[in-house]
């Protein structure tokens, strides 16, 4: 089941994915929509965040989808565009993580009451991590999904996604040139 779209959530609620228990975590782009339709008094949900400063992603996208042929929101537009100039268009994305967390469509309006909602919410519900901190973000993360670390299993996974104990470089040669 894709719980990262609207209908797979709607699919999850209909199998009683969530209060079947067959399932420790669950991914998706839909915070507010799969809270509303899968969770319940006796199946709460926490979310595990990770954000990111919004002007970053906003940027990081603008790159992406100058190139990115297999998005639906692919913008061959954008190709040759310069930073300076898609930051000049009407439309620019506005409020991203806001329209996701009160569950608005992106042509909808958010006010201040909205923010205050979506505040809230991730203080509520949410294990924050900051893509800026990704290493304490992930320590975080493996205290509150009960990871041990410890583990051999555990160190080789954190090791793969480049996390974990670095290795130690010898830069004092580089340093004294």
């Amino acid at each position: 089941v894709d719980t990262n779209i609207k209908p797979g959530i709607l699919r999850a609620k209909k199998m009683g994915l969530v209060q079947s228990h067959k399932t420790d975590m669950i991914f998706t782009m839909e915070p507010q929509f799969a809270g509303e339709h899968l969770y319940d008094e006796e199946n709460k949900a926490r979310f595990v965040s990770l954000f990111r400063h919004p002007v970053g992603r906003a940027v990081s996208m603008f790159y992406y989808l100058q190139t990115a042929t297999w998005e639906k929101t692919y913008r061959p537009e954008w190709k040759d565009m310069s930073i300076i100039e898609w930051a000049n268009l009407p439309n620019a994305e506005e409020d991203y993580m806001v329209h996701k967390l009160v569950g608005k469509s992106f042509g909808e309006k958010v006010d201040e009451t909205d923010l205050i909602v979506a505040k809230e919410l991730v203080r509520q519900r949410f294990i924050v991590g900051l893509m800026d901190e990704m290493e304490e973000s992930v320590r975080r993360f493996n205290i509150v999904l009960g990871v041990d670390e410890s583990k051999e299993r555990s160190q080789q996974c954190m090791k793969e996604f480049g996390f974990g104990p670095k290795e130690e470089n010898n830069i004092s040669a580089v340093e004294s040139d």
